[in-house]
């Protein structure tokens, strides 16, 4: 049987591993995947703004109107990482059953990501083509992920003092 403290640390390091996992997932994933994990952007682009994409593998996803692309540095991971070590790091030792935890936490920060990406994408499309596209772009991600941490902090404060 493993020590509770062996246990501990080596849910520690996997914490550690799937951080550097989310934070690099831009980097190692091969061009196929990460053209399938930005179809959620597209999709809701095509949904709310009637705009098409075609693929390009140096570019991403290319608008058809050539204003704007959606690439790989669209897929927030950065996002998902800073979300994933808030929760497992700053939740985990009040969890009871930390395996469940770490596991539950990767999708959480994945979808928590998606979601937040998913906002900011579609709040920079109408500014596409403009000349301050770059930092309009770049403030209203400042805006959204810098208050998306606070409030999954928020959220799960609350959460601990309800539960007790």
């Amino acid at each position: 049987m493993i020590n509770a403290q062996i246990k501990k640390r080596i849910l520690e390091v996997l914490g550690i591993i799937f951080t550097f996992l989310l934070l690099g997932g831009d980097h190692f994933l091969p061009k196929g995947i990460v053209k399938v994990l930005l179809l959620p952007y597209v999709g809701l682009c095509k949904l709310f703004y009637n705009v098409y994409f075609i693929y390009d593998s140096t570019y991403g996803y290319v608008c058809n109107t050539a204003t704007f692309a959606i690439n790989k540095e669209c897929l927030g991971n950065t996002f998902m990482a800073m979300v994933f070590v808030l929760l497992f790091f700053r939740f985990k030792a009040l969890v009871i059953n930390q395996g469940k935890w770490l596991g539950m936490v990767v999708v959480l920060a994945i979808g928590i990501g998606y979601i937040v990406g998913s906002v900011r994408i579609l709040a920079s499309v109408p500014f596409a083509g403009s000349h301050f596209f770059g930092l309009i772009h770049g403030t209203i991600g400042i805006v959204l992920y810098l208050g998306g941490l606070i409030v999954i902090n928020g959220i799960g404060e609350w959460y601990l003092r309800k539960r007790g």
